[in-house]
């Protein structure tokens, strides 16, 4: 029984291990290192030795301080994830070094607001009403919270991708209001409109 178990122990840890490299994630012939984003700030070191290599690989942020640090021992493909969406926006640099070779990758960091921000316009239609004008298609949903000057919550939806939606804005107390819009968690727009 416990040798069956260690079985399907080995045949997990191989199975998972093998469906971290996808199709668009393989070394081109002659490739070492590559640095692959993925989703929400997570980025897919994916390393291929030959032979038999101890190699150090290190994760550094702009001022060369190293955040992590791992020495393996490596033949064939190795890969290993980064999460770095709980780091601040920068420059990052991922090093991988075996005996006097280094390669280097270099990751830059952008908040939602700096991705997506310049994509999201607040645009005033006149009497009070206003739209948001979305330079590119989002795959996720956006949320819009629009708040009064007391930052009373008025108004919370999600932003239909295809068409255009007028939010009026007469109703309100006051002559300034601030639409927040996220993707998900991530401010990617906040602008304060006046009445």
């Amino acid at each position: 029984m416990k040798r069956i178990i260690r079985l399907f122990a080995v045949l997990f840890i191989v199975m998972n291990a093998a469906s971290v490299v996808g199709a668009n994630d393989l070394l081109s012939e002659g490739e070492e290192l590559r640095v692959i984003p993925r989703k929400n700030q997570v980025y897919k070191l994916v390393y291929r030795a030959e032979e038999q290599k101890k190699v150090v690989v290190k994760l550094m942020d702009a001022r060369d301080q190293v955040l992590y640090l791992e020495h393996l021992t490596v033949k064939g493909t190795f890969v290993k994830a980064f999460d770095l969406s709980n780091m601040p926006t920068g420059h990052y640099q991922i090093e991988l070094t075996s005996g006097d070779e280094t390669l280097k990758r270099d990751i830059e960091l952008y908040n939602a607001q700096q991705l997506y921000g310049d994509y999201v316009q607040v645009r005033s239609l006149g009497e009070e009403q206003f739209t948001i004008d979305m330079g590119m298609s989002f795959e996720d949903p956006l949320d819009l919270y629009i708040k009064d000057a007391a930052g009373e919550v008025l108004y919370y939806g999600t932003l239909p991708n295809e068409k255009q939606k007028v939010y009026d804005l007469k109703q309100l107390l006051g002559n300034k209001a601030t639409f927040l819009i996220y993707l998900g968690d991530d401010l990617v727009k906040e602008q304060q409109v006046s009445i």
